[in-house]
């Protein structure tokens, strides 16, 4: 039974996974029809497959091998997979309607989720909840991301709002190289883009969420290294200006600020450990009348809310979320005595993941956490360490913090291509002292807001201890050797980070050889275009396409649209050895 269901729950995710290549969606109806039919040829097959214990020895060689009942139980993983990835398209697409209806302007109720100035413009950008009578968008929260007038002001998140808006659906143009807009919208569930031509009703709700709440009330708090504190506490990133990303990019320290599972598996790590000492005076008074307590529950339970506290403070954000189900699943797994292997445990967590956020395999964060998990999970299992003490457990925690940063470095080449050459030595030293910051910071706050502001020392210690680790990360940037702008092809990034996976994994045939033509790629890449030959690029210059004509170190832009140095950038960044360009 567990061998069936292992392999349901493969093939299911292995379909469901497979919409990210498709071509075109599938008629939900002829694959609910597919799987009807599988579903009820597996019945009749185990139905018919019990009066095989009532047959002779002699004749059993004759029946049929059990083989088939594993086939027909991964092909309906795969139907249903492939059922339920194409229901979700289909809602998607039906949001899109006709052109000739983006031509005229709509009435929508929608729910502000961000707003952020546009430099050196009079306009926000806001991405909001579209609001839906459908049952089925009222489940999945479809959002729309509108162009709004900044005079007075951006609307401020939970403002609800009854607007008039001009729509058009979420359409882009994909450079060789660049990203795919329209996936990253797609997974983000965003159904329209627009602009807003009329504000009709606007009300302020007051904040719904615990990250809301929390955050408005820091924003009033005058710390000096504010953006830097809301930041790490509660995710809110906007006050972070350009320069402050630049200092993390070039470090390697990004996810560091970036609230992920890596800072709920802190928090889990440091709640179990404080429920284990509050509990050891209950353990010494059990042991006088010669009882041992059951400690697992309760430090389960206390980890568990511990986690689900700071989710919320999170604003369920997707990384944090998905660690959390792990943390379920494991949790549920220990209190039912469940014996999960490490894989099934993961199986199970990418299940429930497509379940949950079926439109997040578009996107890259979903196989992020995934590799994160795979990664920590092949270290740990070829290292074995020995857990016995408590400072054997913490060295290993930050060994396998420092780890999860170095397999960082191919996301960071592939989404801001930079080479952070530093990157392992930052990480050592400011991850550890995170750990020990982020629960103090926590505990400040929850102090902060328990008496009503009237004790605000521990929060501006937390603070001014904050800013002075920002301060020496951007002195040994001075001093460290800096980021290296290297451009590399995913198929170059998935190669490499295929070829460590190999060289980490256990000795089989052919291993180094594999790992070897996997590197391949990486060292054929600097290798240049034929100076020689021309070539044609079609570049996305924001407003429509731009034609390139480049041959060696000089190039012939076509461009028709309004004359902006701006059209220049994507031609700076993506090919740095042009000298000469002719418009």
């Amino acid at each position: 039974m567990i061998k069936h269901t292992t392999l349901w729950m493969t093939c299911f995710c292995i379909a469901s996974l497979s919409a990210v290549i498709w071509p075109v969606l599938p008629h939900p109806l002829l694959l609910a029809g597919c799987w009807l039919l599988v579903t009820g040829g597996q019945l009749i097959y185990r139905h018919c497959a019990r009066d095989c214990l009532f047959v002779p020895a002699s004749r059993q060689n004759g029946l049929p091998s059990d083989y088939r009942n594993f086939v027909l139980t991964g092909i309906s993983g795969l139907l249903l997979g492939a059922l339920w990835m194409a229901s979700l398209g289909y809602w998607y697409v039906g949001w899109q309607q006709p052109s000739v209806n983006f031509k005229q302007d709509k009435l929508i109720n929608i729910t502000v989720l961000h707003s952020t100035r546009i430099k050196l413009s009079e306009q926000c950008r806001v991405t909001a909840r579209l609001h839906s009578r459908q049952l089925v968008s009222a489940w999945l929260r479809p959002k729309v991301i509108l162009y709004w007038q900044a005079y007075p002001g951006c609307p401020q998140p939970g403002t609800s709002a009854r607007i008039q808006a001009r729509l058009k659906p979420v359409r882009s143009l994909r450079n060789p190289g660049a990203a795919d807009t329209a996936r990253l919208r797609l997974s983000q569930k965003v159904v329209y883009t627009g602009q807003v031509k009329a504000v009709l009703q606007m009300a302020y709700n007051a904040p719904e969420t615990l990250h809301q709440s929390v955050t408005d009330e820091l924003m009033m708090v005058s710390l000096p290294n504010k953006k830097w504190t809301l930041a790490l506490l509660t995710g809110y990133r906007q006050l972070l200006e350009r320069p402050d990303w630049q200092l993390l990019q070039q470090t390697g320290t990004a996810h560091i600020f970036s609230i992920s599972g890596m800072h709920l598996a802190i928090i889990a790590g440091w709640a179990a450990l404080l429920a284990r000492v509050g509990y050891l005076p209950v353990i010494w008074l059990a042991a006088r009348t010669g009882r041992q307590p059951n400690l697992r529950p309760v430090v389960l339970l206390l980890t568990l809310g511990a986690a689900l506290a700071y989710t919320a403070l999170a604003n369920w954000q997707l990384p944090v979320t998905r660690a959390l189900l792990l943390i379920i699943l494991f949790v549920v797994a220990q209190q039912s005595r469940l014996q999960l292997s490490n894989p099934a445990l993961i199986l199970c967590m990418l299940l429930v993941c497509i379940l949950v956020f079926p439109f997040s395999v578009y996107g890259s964060s979903l196989y992020l956490s995934l590799g994160a998990v795979l990664w920590l999970w092949l270290i740990h299992w070829r290292a074995a360490p020995v857990l016995n003490r408590f400072t054997s457990k913490l060295i290993w925690m930050i060994t396998l913090q420092v780890a999860l940063s170095l397999a960082l470095v191919p996301a960071t080449l592939g989404f801001f291509e930079i080479l952070p050459l530093a990157a392992p030595l930052f990480n050592l030293l400011i991850l550890p002292i995170i750990s020990l910051l982020l629960p103090l910071g926590l505990l400040a706050t929850l102090l902060y807001f328990v008496t009503r502001g009237f004790i605000s020392g521990p929060l501006y210690l937390f603070d001014d201890l904050l800013g002075r680790l920002v301060g020496l990360l951007q002195n040994l940037q001075e001093v460290m050797p800096g980021a290296a702008s290297v451009h590399l092809t995913k198929g170059v990034l998935v190669a490499l980070v295929l070829a460590l996976t190999i060289i980490l994994c256990p000795p089989f045939v052919f291993r180094k050889r594999f790992a070897s033509m996997l590197l391949v790629p990486l060292l054929l890449s600097p290798v240049s275009f034929n100076y020689q030959h021309w070539y044609l690029h079609v570049v996305d210059v924001g407003q429509g396409s731009a034609l390139l004509i480049s041959r060696g170190r000089h190039a012939i832009l076509i461009d028709t649209g309004p004359a902006s140095p701006m059209a220049l950038v994507p031609l700076a960044v993506r090919s740095p050895q042009l000298c000469t360009i002719s418009i």
